[in-house]
């Protein structure tokens, strides 16, 4: 297999767009920490909006913890 073809594959994952809602997540933990909750609140739903299934799972856990305090 070539390089060329390699990097035509397509196997469906976006490997930006889960670094960035993994990136996501982190962000909205150090939110939490901070106690900023309006902040954490915007990166979940971005996570909840484009993240994976796992990504979209911990960020909704995460939201409903927020929305319980």
């Amino acid at each position: 297999m070539s390089l060329d073809s390699f990097l035509n594959e397509s196997n469906g994952i976006d490997v930006d767009v889960d670094a960035d809602q993994s990136s996501n997540l982190d962000l909205a933990r150090v939110y939490i920490d901070m106690e900023d909750t309006e902040a954490a609140i915007e990166a979940l739903d971005q996570v909840v909006k484009k993240g994976n299934a796992k990504q979209k799972e911990e960020a909704s856990a995460l939201l409903e913890q927020l929305k319980g305090k």
